[in-house]
């Protein structure tokens, strides 16, 4: 018996290289993109490169055990690859179709949180009392001012001295101008203007009130600033690559928003019945297959089927594609087996 060359031929072999190369890609991107946002670039690397192959391996032993005729073996076999290959794929499909979609619901929700945070704020640390006490101290103002204004007395006169009476009722610190006259009635007027703002600054009223309005003008400042950020990092959310910038993004404005929310209550003394922070999970989850599969399970429609199918689909092909390269080995090895007839081995003697 004369054993000749084995070859394989080609349709398998392209079959296997081609599902294969297809196969290591999705699954080795999506384990490398969990690590990733588990914070370990080199294991990243390392899973991305080396879980592949496991899972290659592991369809190999399937088909091999199959071709064998074992049952029990190899759906162990397929279990694990499933759990390999098939979190991978999910994790790759949910990135690239989903990913910037899930980001910027990610960016609009702290918006949100940011702009309620703001609204409150300015609740809670709001001066009704001063506010109450300008109002007034303006209104006392506006007859006296008309009493300047009036060509006819130009602020002098017993009408003129009962409106300064009436607003030192309520700002007992102002003091009436020396002079005047129509011809320099203007030039009085914003005099009296300035006065009256700057007695008003130094009430009692007033200084009670600062801590609480440079509270309010810091938070409303930062705030704002915070949402601009955000928005120019929505702006530039174009493709799967922008995710980690926008995600950093995310989470500054998180830690930016539990400082205002601290500062706010801490200042009036009172709470902003907000919550305590922007949740940032899902944010920094994008990638993660932890967080993937929680909204597989949570969010299932057609897109996380199809997902899902496709999984199954690779794994299928990579089975068959090793079957059929099992298959044609078989083949060759047969046809390759000579057996000489009994008259041709005796006239070798």
């Amino acid at each position: 018996m004369v054993m000749q060359h084995q070859s394989i031929s080609k349709a398998p072999l392209f079959a296997l290289i081609a599902v294969g190369t297809i196969f290591c890609w999705i699954v080795g991107y999506g384990w490398f993109r969990t690590f990733t946002t588990w914070g370990n670039t080199v294991s990243a690397y390392v899973a991305g490169i080396l879980i592949p192959p496991i899972g290659m391996a592991l369809a190999y032993a399937v088909a091999y055990e199959r071709r064998k005729g074992n049952i029990a073996i190899p759906l162990g076999f397929f279990f694990i690859l499933f759990l390999i290959s098939a979190a991978g794929t999910i994790n790759t499909l949910f990135f690239q179709m989903r990913g910037l979609i899930s980001m910027q619901e990610e960016i609009e929700a702290a918006r949100t949180s940011l702009v309620n945070l703001n609204g409150r704020s300015k609740q809670i640390l709001g001066t009704p009392d001063h506010e109450t006490y300008e109002r007034r101290v303006w209104e006392r103002w506006e007859p006296l001012k008309a009493e300047i204004e009036n060509p006819q007395r130009c602020g002098q006169g017993p009408e003129a001295a009962k409106r300064i009476a009436e607003l030192q009722q309520v700002l007992p610190a102002f003091k009436p101008l020396s002079g005047g006259g129509c011809e320099h009635s203007t030039r009085v007027v914003a005099q009296y203007q300035k006065t009256i703002a700057q007695l008003l600054t130094q009430s009692a009223t007033a200084q009670a009130a600062r801590p609480l309005v440079e509270a309010k003008d810091e938070i409303d400042r930062t705030l704002k600033n915070t949402l601009e950020t955000l928005d120019h990092a929505r702006a530039a959310l174009k493709d799967v690559s922008d995710i980690s910038a926008a995600v950093k993004v995310v989470q500054d404005a998180a830690a930016t928003y539990v400082s205002m929310r601290e500062k706010a209550e801490r200042v009036s003394g009172k709470s902003t019945d907000t919550p305590a922070n922007i949740p940032t999970r899902s944010a920094l989850g994008i990638g993660n297959l932890g967080e993937v599969l929680k909204f597989v399970v949570k969010k299932w429609d057609l897109t996380t089927a199809f997902f899902v199918f496709i999984a199954v689909l690779l794994d299928v092909a990579l089975i068959l594609a090793f079957k059929g390269i099992l298959a044609d080995t078989s083949t060759s090895t047969l046809k390759s087996t000579v057996i000489r007839p009994p008259i041709a081995t005796l006239r070798n003697y």
